[in-house]
């Protein structure tokens, strides 16, 4: 699923961002990227929702 589907779920984004963070396949590799540059939050505020 991408960002875009799961937040048509009615999921947050910050919740995406913790779900994509969890997935051992992406990680914070994927998880910081997306709330960057998908969702548009600053660096301070994605870093640590996605080690959370």
């Amino acid at each position: 699923m991408s960002p875009e589907e799961l937040l048509s779920l009615g999921f947050s984004k910050e919740l995406v961002v913790l779900i994509i963070s969890a997935l051992p396949i992406f990680e914070l590799r994927g998880a910081i990227p997306v709330a960057i540059n998908v969702f548009h939050f600053p660096w301070y505020y994605a870093l640590p929702l996605a080690i959370i």
